[in-house]
Formats: structure tokens, sequence, C-alpha cells
């Protein structure tokens, strides 16, 4: 059985299954999955992984250590969390993960640990280097990486996780929820007058104006969206504003991670800093679209992606969408 994290409220949900009940029947057959082969046996897995290189099973994995914290969740998700023999230090959610061990982090795991569990399968992220994934399979250590990086690199490496698990039915029905979703904010911007992207400027910090650049998931979730990250025209993939560029790009909606200090704190803040000379000159001051998004929903492309979706399809387009609770508008015109 799937848990399904429901973002928004029923009549909502209920809206977009109803929209696309007909679309969802096609299969996009544009997309090939990444390449599995079941030989010998029906148990025996031979899969290629996000770096391309061949990884072999010979039954679905029953002990997995996992160095990627939305792989994590969508274990957990999946119900598959009681397979999970290790876990990194920001593999956080959900609570019932905190009772995995931890095995270091998504790009320095402690080798000896990993030995020492001695899983079925070890999945790691992009961030471990090539040399590393080498290592540990020179101590016979089956290791698959995966690159949640894209939309689409999820879903390809859900694929993958399924195989591996040899639960593919379950991710199969999780996909078309993902998916479903996805389709129902395209339709609904797609069918607008004037579908003119929002300029919008994501701050993970207020201090420093730490935003994300062109590549980055949040930067697609932003064109999903309907908006135009104004930090994709900046040089690194998690650049920095100074005052004066955000002055100069006039962004119309500010969205702010509250990775960057406690909500109430964090508006109280923004409040503020509105007033100053530069700040109080800024297009989404001046209209009142200034958004508070859970960081930690936006942080992990996981099961949770749809809210963070919605979160941001909510601050552009407030009468498209209804706000799931995870949004805060931060009202410049009040003092509590």
């Amino acid at each position: 059985m799937i848990r399904l994290v429901q973002p928004f409220a029923h009549c909502i949900a209920f809206a977009i299954v109803a929209a696309f009940a007909i679309s969802c029947s096609k299969q996009d057959e544009s997309k090939e999955p990444p390449k599995v082969t079941e030989s010998v046996s029906a148990q025996t897995i031979e899969i290629q992984d996000a770096r391309d290189r061949i990884v072999f099973l010979d039954r679905p994995a029953i002990e997995v250590v996992s160095l990627l914290p939305s792989i994590t969740e969508y274990m957990f998700e999946l119900d598959q969390g009681h397979l999970l023999v290790g876990r990194t230090n920001w593999c956080k959610h959900p609570p019932e993960a905190q009772e995995v061990e931890v095995v270091g982090t998504l790009d320095n795991p402690v080798v000896e640990t990993l030995v020492q569990l001695n899983p079925d399968l070890i999945i790691a992220s992009s961030f471990l280097r090539q040399e590393q994934v080498a290592h540990l399979e020179s101590l016979g250590l089956t290791v698959a990486v995966f690159d949640h990086q894209s939309w689409d690199s999820v879903i390809s490496d859900l694929d993958r996780l399924g195989q591996l698990l040899g639960n593919s039915d379950d991710i199969k029905t999780l996909v078309s929820w993902m998916e479903r979703h996805r389709k129902y904010v395209n339709n609904e911007i797609a069918e607008l007058r004037s579908p003119k992207p929002i300029t919008t400027a994501v701050l993970y910090a207020l201090e420093n104006l730490y935003s994300a650049g062109e590549g980055t998931f949040i930067d697609e979730m932003i064109q999903l969206a309907g908006g135009k990250n104004l930090g994709a025209d900046l040089s690194s993939p998690w650049p920095m504003f100074s005052l004066e560029e955000l002055l100069k790009k006039q962004p119309e909606v500010l969205l702010v991670s509250t990775e960057a200090g406690e909500p109430s704190a964090l508006a109280e803040k923004i409040r503020t800093m509105s007033q100053g000379d530069v700040w109080s000159q800024i297009k989404a001051i001046k209209n009142n679209r200034i958004y508070l998004l859970d960081g930690d929903t936006l942080a992990v492309p996981g099961p949770r992606q749809n809210i963070a979706l919605m979160q941001i399809a909510a601050a552009l387009h407030p009468t498209l969408f209804e706000a799931p609770e995870q949004l805060v508008h931060v009202n410049l015109h009040s003092n509590r």
C-alpha cells in the first residue's frame, strides 16, 4: 500500500482526477525507461543507473542503504522503509527514518560502517564521486547511482527503484499520482490568456541573498509553475544576489525559504527590511507579493515535491490554485 501525501484539498484532488482521467490513460511513448533486463530467472535484475553503469542483483534487494534523502522518503512512502538498514544524516523524513542507522553524509559515507552492514544494495546520489563508487564495489558492495536533478530524472530513478526492490506496480501508481499534479498545473497555466512567465526570485537566506540558479530542481519547479527564475541568469547553480541586482531585475514575486529562519520571526524581519530605501523599490515589495515556502519540502525532490510545486504555483497564480497550508503570505501591511 502506498501512503500518498495530500498536497491540497479533496475538492482540488477530485478536479485533478476528473480533468486527467482520459489523458493519463494514454501512455507516453516518447520517453524510454531505464534499460532493465530480467535474465536466467524472474528474480534476476540488471539495470542501467543514472551514470549508465550496469547494476546487477540476483534477487530484489531486501537490505538497502540509502544515501539519498529523497529515496529514503520514497521507500517509506511505498511502505518499504523496513528494508532500510542505513541512511545519511540528511535523511530525516518521515520521522520513522530517524530510527535507521546513520552511515555518514550523502557525499562521504563511512566505508567501515557500510562494509559491516553489508547491504544487498547501496543507493547513492550523484554527489558520490566515481572513485568512491569504485572503491565500494571493490569491497564487494553493490552501488546504484541515482540523479535527482529534474522531475523527469526522479521518474526515471523511481522506475529503477521499482525494479531493484521488485515492486514496480506500486511505483507506477506513485508516478501516475505525481504526473497528474504536474499536468494539472501545466494545463491550468496553459489556459491563461496571457501566459507570460512571472519573474520570480527565490531566497534561501536574507543576509547574503543566497538563491537557486539554472538547472537546479527549484529552477525547474518555478518554470513548471509558470514563472521565470531570475537566479537562472546568474553564473552559479547556487548564486547570491546583490541587493542592487534584485532592484535591477525587479522580481514580481519573492519566494523565501523557511531555511532562512523560523516563519514568524522571518516574516517580521521581511517587514522590517521592506521599509528600507532599496527594498521598498522592488516590485514584489510594492505589490505585497512575498511568500514563505517550507524549506524542508523544497530541499528534497521526494514524495512531497507535489506540495512544493503547489506552493510555488499558488504563490505565482493565487487566483488559479488553492494555497497549501505550508505556503505563508507575508502581509507587509500587518504588524502581526
